[in-house]
């Protein structure tokens, strides 16, 4: 007669429930931390739009700068002094506007106060107001008051943009934190630069003309000049950006291979 030790019972193993299988102990998936995923998405969208809007008054802050606006505020009212029309009715009617257009201090004199033209052209006939009216308009954008609040809120979404850029990148993981900013910077750079370069080229085609002497034609010249002066800026900071970020991804796709050598020489 063969004896079975309690142990040894069949019955009794086979009634034994079975043990559910968990994660290995101090590890954690992805699934199970799924705020991570999310902050890391706001974040990087967050960061993408404030870079974007950052680079955008980068631009202004460049293109008010003195020299720079100067320049420009001179290219700007070129036409006017070029165009034969204009100028007689400025050497009939107001001949001391005329020698102030041409004075070589009109331009500093015009970005420390843009009013300084506007009270300047009450004498002068409708259709040289009006010109000259919409010539000075923009200029308020490029005056010293403007480019020093420029730089202000170039400040503000400076720090901003660099502390939702670092948030993006601590809630990435390994190759994601060169990953994140990379694609953020590329959405915030590339696509922009491709439209200016749009821009600049189609503007060029359409008022490369203007200067014909008539007020459609000076103003036309005139809005040429200033597009010109600002687009230029906007395509030497995107594409300083987009070349950032081209860096960036190519650093994670090196660093991507680099692992997955690394990994087949462990095997």
């Amino acid at each position: 007669m063969a004896i079975f030790s309690h142990n040894d019972d069949p019955t009794r193993q086979m009634k034994r429930p079975p043990v559910a299988a968990g994660p290995p102990s101090g590890r954690t998936g992805g699934a199970g931390q799924p705020w991570r995923a999310v902050l890391k998405w706001a974040f990087s969208i967050g960061f993408t739009i404030v870079l974007f809007l950052s680079l955008v008054m980068a631009v202004m802050y460049q293109a008010s700068g003195r020299s720079q606006a100067e320049h420009t505020i001179e290219a700007m009212m070129a036409p006017v002094l070029a165009s034969p029309q204009f100028r007689s009715d400025l050497s009939v009617f107001t001949p001391g506007l005329l020698a102030y257009l041409e004075a070589p201090a009109f331009a500093s004199a015009v970005y420390e106060d843009p009013e300084v033209l506007r009270q300047g052209i009450d004498g002068t006939p409708d259709n040289l107001r009006t010109t000259l009216y919409i010539i000075s308009m923009p200029m308020t954008f490029l005056d010293s008051q403007a480019h020093s609040d420029y730089g202000e809120i170039l400040m503000v979404l400076v720090v901003i943009s660099l502390g939702l850029g670092l948030l993006a990148a601590a809630f990435s993981r390994r190759l994601g934190r060169l990953v994140s900013p990379g694609i953020c910077m590329a959405l915030a750079a590339w696509i922009p630069l491709v439209t200016v370069l749009a821009l600049r080229s189609g503007l060029a085609g359409r008022l490369s003309s203007g200067a014909g002497g008539g007020e459609e034609d000076v103003v036309a010249a005139a809005t040429r000049y200033l597009a010109e002066s600002i687009l230029n800026q906007a395509v030497s900071l995107f594409g300083i950006f987009s070349f950032l970020s081209l860096l960036l991804l190519i650093s994670a796709g090196m660093g991507a291979l680099a692992l997955g050598l690394r990994e087949q020489d462990r095997r």
